[in-house]
């Protein structure tokens, strides 16, 4: 298991499961910081990531590590959600993208990103299921490609099956 040096600082294991199994315990935020930023391992990244909620360094991390499975960690804690549609707009990971849309609840935002013909159709359409307002979903009709109107017709339906 990890040793303490004599400046109190937390020596990492070198086996990836006594890592993690370390940063689960942890919760000196400096540490986490570090580790969330800078481990060799990615899998420790993303757990010391979840035990994170400062914004700023979530989406330092949301944007820039290699490994889209710590974004996707940074993204889910995340809630401005203008900075969210850029994630959408410049992740290249589906994960990561759906994962940011679940988290916007502006129908302009969403709108924005169903009309997005650049974005992947999958995350268009996880947009279109984040939109529970029936006038916004009509008036998408008219502005997308077909494949997507059918999608907007059947979630107007089943927003109608609520009501």
């Amino acid at each position: 298991m990890a040793t303490t040096s004599s400046a109190g600082k937390t020596d990492m294991p070198e086996s990836l499961s006594e890592r993690k199994e370390l940063v689960k315990n942890l919760n000196n935020k400096s540490q986490l910081r570090k580790i969330a930023l800078k481990d060799e391992f990615w899998e420790v990244r993303r757990e010391a990531t979840s035990k994170i909620s400062e914004e700023k360094l979530l989406r330092k991390i949301a944007t820039s590590d290699d490994y889209w499975q710590v974004r996707f960690e940074a993204v889910s804690k995340l809630s401005d959600e203008k900075f969210l549609a850029n994630i959408v707009k410049n992740d290249d990971q589906s994960w990561v993208q759906k994962e940011a849309v679940s988290n916007i609840y502006s129908c302009d935002i969403l709108s924005h990103i169903v009309m997005d013909r650049g974005l992947d159709e999958q995350v268009r359409t996880y947009a279109i299921r984040q939109i529970s307002d029936l006038s916004t979903l009509t008036d998408l009709r008219s502005k997308v490609e077909s494949k997507l109107t059918k999608k907007l017709h059947e979630r107007i339906k089943s927003l109608q099956n609520y009501q």
